[in-house]
């Protein structure tokens, strides 16, 4: 899989209830880690390895994602009676057979590496990166 047939998609529609009150005025994505938001790293990544194009699903507070030029946005005006999964069904019609396609949380810093690693990968038909220290960050999460 190469970045000029694949489509980024970032979820970024829900409330982000355990960072209350921080994202009581915007979404969690739009939230600064080291001077830059969490969604404008990813977006920023992306472009970087020049993904043909990216969708930002938006719900909560939709009208605070600040995105560049070129980047599509679809809403999900349901986030509040459904999930992720649901979430991510609203970019299906952006999605043709012809593209591969990249989802990530718009909440999740990740270096650009990862995502070059997960690109080179060739031959297969799911690839998914997993945190393998996830248990331990999620010690006490609610």
């Amino acid at each position: 899989m190469g970045a000029a047939e694949t489509i980024a998609v970032v979820v970024a529609a829900g409330m982000g209830t355990r960072v209350l009150p921080l994202s009581h005025e915007v979404p969690k994505c739009m939230l600064e880690v080291q001077d830059q938001s969490m969604l404008h790293r990813a977006l920023t990544t992306f472009r970087d390895l020049n993904i043909t194009k990216t969708v930002v699903v938006g719900g909560y507070k939709s009208d605070k994602l600040v995105l560049p030029p070129g980047i599509d946005l679809v809403l999900n005006d349901q986030y509040l009676h459904n999930n992720i999964l649901h979430s991510l069904a609203y970019a299906r019609p952006e999605i043709n057979e012809e593209v591969s396609v990249l989802v990530a949380y718009s909440d999740i810093v990740f270096r650009q590496d990862v995502v070059e690693h997960l690109l080179s990968e060739d031959g297969h038909d799911i690839s998914i990166l997993v945190d393998q220290r996830w248990m331990e960050r999620y010690a006490g999460r609610t």
